[in-house]
C-alpha cells in the first residue's frame, strides 16, 4: 500500500531553446532572439567540508558537507551573430545604418576592459504533449554579466558563436526562477529615447539645443514646438508641422514652450525622440 501522502507525479516533456530574452537592469533597450540552438548551464557553488568526531574508529558525531549554490555560468551557442548583444555583453560602440536596425560597425572597449551591463536573462523552452506545443517553460537568471566575445571562422561552415555569461544573484535573491507561460512573448520595434536640453541661444528669441546620444549614420533631425507636443510612433513619418534641423544651429522658440526633437531616417521615419522645455534668449 502506498503511503497516504504520496501522489503520482506527471513530468513535463520540454524541448528546444525556443527564445532568449535579455533585459538590462539599467532600463535600457533589451533584445530577444530565437536563433540560439543551445544554452549550457553550469552551477557555481561553494562547498564546506564535513566535520567528524571519530574516536577509536567510531563516528561519535558529524556535521555533513554543505554545498551552497552561488550562481550559474550560462553558455549560449548561436549560428548567427547578434550584433546588438555585444554592447550589452562587453560594452563598446555599435553603429547602425539609417534604418536604425542594420549594424554597420562595432568597436569593443579598450583591451582589458569589460564595460558590459548587468542584465536578467530569460530562457524559454517548449512544453509538448503528443505532437503539440501546449506551453513554454521560462527560466529567469538574475545578476547576469557577459564575458569577452570571440569570433570563430571555418571554411564551408556557418560562423558559430558562443556567449558566456555569469549569473550571480544578490544577497537574498533566488539563483533562478521557473515559470510556465501559455505562449512566447512578442516584441515590436519601439521608439528610442533622446535626452534634449534647451539653453538660451546667441540672439534674442533663439534657443540652443543639446541632444544625446548623437544621431546615427545618415539620419536627420526633425523638430516641432508648441504649448504641448506628442511623441510620434516608431516609423511614423515626421513631415507635417515639423522643420528640419542640422543638430547645431540655434532655433527660434518661445521660453516655456515644449520642443520635440525626432531622429529620423532620411525619408523622415521616426527612430528616436525627446522633449524639452524651451529656454530662449531674452
Amino acid at each position: 500500500m502506498a503511503a497516504p501522502n504520496v501522489k503520482k507525479a506527471e513530468g513535463l516533456s520540454m524541448i528546444d531553446c525556443a527564445m532568449v530574452v535579455i533585459e538590462p537592469e539599467d532600463g535600457s533597450d533589451g533584445i530577444a532572439f530565437t536563433s540560439a540552438s543551445k544554452m549550457g548551464v553550469e552551477k557555481q557553488e561553494e562547498t564546506t567540508d564535513a566535520v567528524k568526531n571519530i574516536i577509536k574508529g567510531e563516528v561519535k558525531a558529524q556535521k555533513p558537507e554543505e554545498t551552497t549554490l552561488t550562481g550559474h555560468t550560462l553558455t549560449l551557442t548561436d549560428t548567427t551573430m547578434i550584433m546588438t548583444f555585444l554592447p550589452i555583453l562587453q560594452g563598446g560602440t555599435l553603429t547602425m545604418d539609417e534604418d536604425g536596425l542594420t549594424p554597420t560597425k562595432y568597436e569593443p572597449p579598450a583591451s582589458g576592459k569589460n564595460e558590459g551591463k548587468k542584465f536578467k536573462l530569460k530562457a524559454y523552452t517548449a512544453i509538448m504533449e503528443g505532437a503539440s506545443t501546449i506551453g513554454y517553460g521560462c527560466v529567469t537568471y538574475p545578476g547576469c554579466k557577459g564575458t569577452p566575445v570571440l569570433f570563430n571562422f571555418e571554411d564551408n561552415v556557418f560562423q558559430s558563436n558562443e556567449y558566456t555569461i555569469n549569473s550571480t544573484p544578490g544577497a537574498g535573491e533566488k539563483p533562478y526562477t521557473w515559470e510556465r507561460v501559455d505562449k512566447l512573448p512578442t516584441f515590436e520595434a519601439s521608439l528610442g529615447a533622446l535626452t534634449v536640453q534647451s539653453a538660451a541661444g546667441s540672439t534674442t528669441g533663439k534657443t540652443k539645443l543639446t541632444v544625446t546620444p548623437s544621431k546615427s549614420g545618415s539620419n536627420i533631425y526633425m523638430v516641432k514646438t508648441g504649448s504641448s507636443v506628442d511623441m510620434p510612433a516608431y516609423d511614423a513619418v515626421c513631415s507635417s508641422d515639423y522643420q528640419a534641423w542640422d543638430g547645431t544651429s540655434d532655433l527660434t522658440a518661445t521660453t516655456g514652450q515644449k520642443i520635440l526633437v525626432v531622429e529620423c531616417t532620411s525619408d523622415k521615419k521616426a527612430r528616436k525622440a525627446g522633449i524639452a522645455t524651451v529656454t530662449s534668449k531674452t
